[in-house]
């Protein structure tokens, strides 16, 4: 980057040109998975992350693009399993929240 910058260029643009323009919530979801899935011992959490993603957000809010989702969208995946699975709902909302932070962090939002 130093030599990037001596060169006068700007390495951070450089870097937000390589990312994906359109990159949708699942695309965002199976990356950040990837990049996690060494970090757990047991493999079932690895696989049940993924997993209730795919059951309970994908179908909803997957192929949005994740620089236009919004809180009306994580409702619309949560409400419907908040009063009966309340404990699946809130693991859902934390892992679409841990996402978006993801998103943030890495350029795309």
């Amino acid at each position: 980057m130093r030599k990037q910058i001596r060169e006068g260029r700007d390495p951070i643009a450089a870097k937000r040109k390589a990312l994906p323009t359109n990159c949708t919530f699942r695309e965002a979801a199976l990356a950040r998975h990837n990049e996690r899935a060494c970090d757990f011992r047991n493999k079932k959490h690895v696989s049940q992350r993924i997993n209730t993603l795919r059951d309970y957000a994908f179908g909803k809010i997957g192929d949005t693009r994740i620089d236009e989702l919004k809180i009306p969208d994580v409702v619309y995946v949560i409400k419907p399993i908040w009063r009966d699975k309340r404990e699946t709902a809130e693991r859902v909302l934390q892992r679409i929240v841990a996402i978006s932070v993801w998103a943030v962090l890495i350029g795309y939002r």
